[in-house]
């Protein structure tokens, strides 16, 4: 499910961040320059779509972009974190302009004596090193000495990137039980911003993560008033994935019956009650006496 359809679901915005909008293109490119690999949208056939980076759908972007650390291999990367900005967008910071090129933003970076040109903007927020940096800080943060050497090296740099990428504003207040007419927020300044405000509020109340069973995208379970996080029980991110295990089991129980499997070893398989899988194959012409089996 992309952030487009993510926004015509029902489910109900609650995150103090939930109005902070991002857009995506429909085509991007993957190019070679001096500078190293750099990513940049291409001539759009269709106009930019928004969606909200907060949103119950997409609340766990944070953790897509982090393991794309774990993607071996250059064509792998590669399409990796082309599936990633075909998803969520660019990250919006830093953005290099001139007047002959489209904005464009580097994947990784060059050691200093093989650059050409010197990098308009810091190295540091470039892809690699911040999904790096952020998937070094998930994963100390999973410790419970808080004075770790690891927490020591990376909280500064955490507070850094935060400080970088987002901005305190006043907004008016939503809710009408609370008298004051303002609050105070923090809001993203671009994706990037987006993506460490998800993981610093990962970590900043009891929550956890698990990947959608369809699309695999990470879905939040928790039951906190302002997270929109979804039941311990749930296996899927919308209700088009849902629809599409639907069908991908039915798929496999067709060809699996086809294959001479059992109804019950189907059902045992899929997860399904007998009738079910029953009443998927019912105009079967292998069905026959095969109900019982």
């Amino acid at each position: 499910m992309t952030p487009k359809e993510a926004d015509q679901s029902k489910d109900r915005d609650t995150h103090p961040y939930s109005n902070f909008e991002w857009e995506v293109a429909d085509k991007y490119e993957q190019k070679e320059t001096k500078l190293g690999w750099v990513l940049a949208p291409m001539p759009q056939t269709r106009p930019l779509y928004r969606y909200k980076p907060f949103s119950k759908i997409t609340s766990g972007a944070f953790l897509m972009f982090a393991n794309l650390t774990k993607v071996k291999g250059g064509p792998a990367f590669g399409n990796a974190v082309s599936v990633f900005v075909h998803t969520y967008g660019l990250l919006g910071a830093p953005l290099t302009r001139n007047p002959t090129s489209a904005p464009m933003e580097h994947i990784d970076t060059l050691p200093r004596w093989r650059r050409k040109l010197k990098p308009p903007l810091a190295d540091h927020h470039a892809w690699v090193p911040q999904m790096a940096l952020m998937n070094g800080f998930l994963m100390a943060a999973q410790r419970i000495d808080p004075y770790d050497i690891v927490w020591e090296y990376l909280l500064p740099q955490v507070n850094r990137m935060l400080l970088e990428t987002c901005a305190p504003t006043l907004d008016w207040n939503q809710d009408e039980a609370v008298e004051a007419k303002f609050r105070l927020n923090w809001v993203p300044r671009s994706l990037l911003g987006a993506l460490w405000l998800q993981a610093a509020w990962s970590v900043s109340r009891p929550s956890s993560f698990r990947p959608c069973t369809v699309c695999g995208k990470f879905i939040e379970i928790s039951l906190h008033r302002k997270t929109g996080g979804h039941r311990t029980d749930t296996q899927f991110c919308s209700t088009n994935c849902r629809s599409q295990d639907l069908r991908n089991r039915k798929k496999q129980a067709k060809e699996r019956h086809q294959h001479g499997q059992t109804l019950r070893a189907i059902a045992k398989e899929l997860g399904t009650p007998l009738s079910t899988v029953q009443g998927w194959l019912q105009g079967s012409k292998q069905l026959r006496g095969s109900k019982k089996r």
